[in-house]
């Protein structure tokens, strides 16, 4: 872009997800879109200030670095690969957490502070020109307190971003003698207060994370808003495996929102070339819509939903960029992988492969949409594509392949029986 266009941000809380943010706002500079004015709640709050310091290689720097005993005080013995984990031989380590919450009202907090202290200049957001706000929660009034910068006393920013990053388990923040809390409380995701301050152009950047999420009221204004793709990870998951997804998905969906990638679950630029041929091979079955998920079965060419959907059953991986032919390539190696097995006999085998198949679909579709749609049909649309021809049919295929097929429990007795574990 020539000239920047310039947006107020609002950044929602999430706990560790808040990188996905970070990821979001390296795709943002990279787009030339001027951040103007920033508020936060939560996590978004810490986000918003590292923003407002306009200098992007320090907030990596702290969500390459941080982990669960860098935000709570925790025996590290309840930590592992980066999260709270709870045995039977560290008991005792959990009473001690137990007897602090009781004692101080809350897990304490102090390694956030001197995080907050370390990354955060509030001279520098006060010199950057980038009008910023966040939300917290007043407990000794039980009222909400959204602020801007310039209502923040000199010298106090450290605090009131810690209030309003105080998890409901955390111990509260205290400013001047009053006790506060986390601002996801009241509203998690700030649009409002950035809404009266008079912003009409604003983006979004939401974290499905926990709390009041208000539904913005967008009325008069240009908003876009932008979401995960995919849900993974937790509020308190400090895996660095997992940060570094979802950083990735921070930027690649922000480039997808701005229409410079395609997909709707993965991250490719359309080939018409390949998607044409999808839908010749698949011919104008109506059949095929039906088992893609609703919020899928009115796309005008069925090529791109269908596509997606058997990628995500075969479990291929959706955090990252690739080219269209490419991931065809990878589903076409997969689905030959599946139709080649021979090793069916093996119940282990057998258990394993439904546990992960189950595990795909109820992580990309949902429960409901899980039971209603098997992958046989998804094989059946790929062996269209890949072979010319349906599979023979669908019980003879079942009995050949059901270790590879979630849809072998509605028409096998024995599978069913020896699967029951997994539906209990």
């Amino acid at each position: 872009m020539k000239n920047k266009d310039k947006y107020a941000l609002v950044l929602a809380g999430g706990g560790a997800k808040g990188t996905y943010q970070i990821g979001a706002w390296k795709a943002l500079n990279e787009l030339g879109i001027e951040i103007c004015a920033v508020t936060g709640a939560s996590v978004g709050a810490l986000n918003a200030a590292l923003i407002a310091q306009k200098n992007y290689e320090q907030a990596l720097d702290l969500w390459e670095n941080i982990s669960l005993d860098r935000v709570v005080k925790l025996p590290p013995e309840l930590i592992l690969d980066g999260k709270f984990h709870f045995r039977k031989f560290n008991f005792f380590h959990l009473r001690e957490i137990n007897k602090s919450i009781l004692q101080y009202g809350g897990l304490d907090s102090t390694p956030l502070k001197n995080l907050i202290n370390s990354y955060v200049n509030e001279e520098s957001i006060r010199r950057s020109g980038i009008d910023f706000g966040l939300v917290t929660v007043n407990v000794n009034r039980l009222k909400p307190v959204e602020i801007f910068l310039n209502d923040i006393p000199q010298g106090q920013l450290g605090q009131y971003l810690l209030a309003s990053s105080s998890f409901p388990t955390f111990k509260q923040a205290e400013i001047d003698g009053r006790k506060y809390t986390d601002g996801g409380v009241y509203d998690n995701i700030p649009y409002r207060m950035i809404k009266e301050r008079g912003y009409k152009k604003i983006i979004i950047v939401d974290l499905a994370g926990p709390g009041f999420n208000r539904k913005p009221d967008i009325e008069g204004t240009e908003t876009i808003y932008i979401k995960n793709t995919s849900d993974i990870g937790s509020v308190l998951n400090f895996n660095k495996g997992i940060l570094k997804v979802l950083l990735t998905l921070g930027y690649l969906d922000t480039m997808k929102t701005f229409g410079k990638i395609d997909g709707i679950k993965y991250f490719y630029k359309s080939d018409k070339k390949i998607e044409r041929d999808i839908i010749t091979k698949l011919g104008k079955d109506p059949s095929l819509r039906k088992i893609l998920p609703k919020g899928m079965r009115q796309y005008r060419d069925i090529a791109v939903p269908f596509f997606e959907c058997a990628a995500l059953i075969l479990g291929i991986d959706q955090s990252i960029e690739y080219k269209m032919s490419e991931l065809f390539g990878i589903i076409e190696k997969r689905y030959y992988e599946i139709i080649n097995r021979s090793d069916y006999k093996d119940k282990k085998h057998l258990i394993r492969v439904l546990k992960n198949m189950k595990k795909n679909m109820k992580q990309n579709y949902g429960e409901r949409d899980f039971l209603a749609y098997p992958p046989f049909e998804y094989l059946n649309g790929l062996g269209q594509i890949f072979t010319g021809s349906k599979l023979k049919t669908a019980e003879k295929t079942l009995k050949l392949f059901f270790p590879m097929l979630p849809a072998g429990l509605y028409f096998i007795d024995k599978v069913i029986k020896d699967s029951k574990q997994l539906y209990s």
